[in-house]
């Protein structure tokens, strides 16, 4: 234990490093034993506000609190906007009350334009002008009162996020002395909307500001007239996938972009003329994309392109997918143009996974030295049999794989069973990992790192830049779940 003189003697920096560390439970007692701790412990314990002046109800309704939830959440708003804590806060965040159990029975529905303690947040917006980044994902929206509050705060913002917010009826909201210097804009709207008020926000950005964006796209928001941005690197994007020729022309107002992100619904109609012709000329520096399996011909063929992360499918779409991707006129040309695709980390969400399937993988993308699977199996009782062996089946004939190539750095395929009666799930039998790693490391001697996961036992292995090498194995679930926990460490360790 640390004596007060040494204490002292600590500079502050030092405590704070070592602070950040610390879990909120934690970091809320320290702060209690001393006032040193208290002063240092503050930047870390409110440098975040969450409000939630309602809750969402069915349709257009709200769910409002009851008198005595109102005074005891304006006593934690005096709080937050003291002199003491407001000037340590850096993001303020409003949302919807989010209700479990008793608390619907303090709430009373009603459809109000502005909730009493939305008014009460604006009251008090001078407090909050220090604060860089502001989230807000309320649905009822803006009013009238609102700009005098956003110009308040704009000049400061560093991140905004606006997701289904509007405009009340019969608000006028001028922003003709609003500018927006944000580095990051998440605009997201529900499409059926008769506007998305995305017209409001998109002007004020500024396109000479570095800037990372996430956006839903909608003809009634996005049109050829927006201005192009040559500095976001950064692009997240929600859309409806039937309209990929409008997409691409949006996408197309972004020529700088590196990382790309794609979401949305629908089904891509492949017939649309010169689509994947448009899409060859976008985004000619990209490095990283994510997107639907249905998607993956779109910009797989950029030659700077190296990383490539496939959303939640089954192994059966996926190489569907890449044997058509193959078969498409265009793609072909660029690959006897280019040669093989550059990819070197590649990961997927899969719904089952079987040896062909990581054979398309490994033979689609050559030279690979990342590769990460994640697959999640749903079973129900009658599935219990065939599905519960499955992850140790596949280990076993992982041993026989010829496909893998020598350039493999990292490997993690992981896989969880959701059962739907947990208690009647049988027990599969222990893969041979320590077989399966001499294996795997004769056939791609660069690897360094394994982390194999069949749900009920792990293993993981690594390679240390000494050439010693350490691992470790879990032989049962709830050992195999307390592993499980260090994974992203685990692999973000290079």
């Amino acid at each position: 234990m640390l004596t007060m003189g040494l204490q002292e003697q600590i500079p502050n920096e030092l405590w704070l490093e070592i602070f950040r560390f610390l879990p909120p439970d934690a970091l809320r007692h320290l702060s209690l034993t001393h006032n040193k701790f208290k002063g240092i412990s503050r930047p870390l314990l409110y440098k975040q506000f969450h409000f939630h002046p309602y809750a969402s109800g069915q349709g257009d309704t709200i769910l409002l609190p009851s008198p005595t939830e109102v005074n005891q959440t304006m006593e934690r708003l005096d709080f937050w906007c003291s002199d003491e804590i407001a000037p340590n806060v850096r993001s303020c965040e409003i949302t919807p009350w989010r209700m479990i159990g008793p608390v619907w029975s303090r709430w009373e529905t009603k459809s109000l334009t502005r909730p009493p303690l939305t008014s009460s947040w604006y009251r008090y917006s001078s407090a909050w002008d220090s604060s860089p980044v502001f989230g807000n994902s309320m649905p009822m929206g803006f009013t009238s009162h609102s700009p005098e509050w956003l110009v308040y705060v704009a000049p400061s913002l560093t991140s905004l996020r606006l997701e289904n917010c509007g405009v009340a009826t019969g608000a006028h909201i001028d922003t003709s002395s609003m500018s927006l210097g944000v580095s990051h804009f998440l605009f997201h709207h529900i499409v059926t909307d008769a506007a998305g008020n995305g017209d409001l926000w998109i002007p004020l950005l500024c396109p000479e500001v570095p800037l990372e964006l996430d956006i839903t796209l909608n003809p009634r928001i996005f049109g050829d007239d927006i201005p192009s941005f040559p500095h976001v690197h950064r692009l997240s994007t929600t859309m409806n996938l039937s309209t990929m020729s409008y997409n691409l022309s949006i996408l197309s107002k972004f020529p700088a972009v590196q990382t790309f992100s794609m979401d949305g619904w629908g089904q891509w109609l492949r017939h649309e003329p010169d689509v994947l012709v448009k899409a060859s000329s976008l985004f000619p520096d990209l490095r990283q994309y994510t997107d639907p399996c249905a998607t993956i011909a779109l910009f797989l063929l950029r030659p700077t392109l190296t990383h490539l992360t496939i959303e939640y499918c089954s192994p059966v779409d996926l190489t569907a997918e890449l044997h058509r991707t193959l078969s498409l006129d265009l793609a072909a040309q660029l690959r006897r143009a280019r040669g093989p695709n550059g990819i070197t980390s590649f990961t997927a969400s899969l719904d089952d996974l079987y040896i062909a399937t990581l054979d398309t993988i490994c033979e689609f993308f050559p030279r690979l030295t990342e590769l990460r699977i994640d697959v999640t199996s749903y079973a129900e009782q009658y599935e219990y049999q065939d599905i519960n062996p499955r992850a140790t089946t596949f280990f076993d004939e992982l041993m026989d794989i010829s496909t893998l190539p020598a350039t493999l750095e990292r490997l993690a395929l992981t896989w969880e069973l959701e059962y739907d009666e947990p208690e009647e799930a049988l027990t599969a039998d222990f893969p041979a990992f320590d077989e399966l790693r001499d294996a795997l490391v004769w056939r791609c001697p660069s690897i360094k790192a394994l982390w194999l996961d069949s749900h009920e036992f792990l293993f993981h292995w690594r390679r240390l830049l000494d050439g010693s090498e350490v691992e470790d194995t879990a032989e049962d679930a709830e050992s195999s779940e307390e592993m499980r926990k260090g994974f992203t460490a685990f692999w973000d360790t290079q």
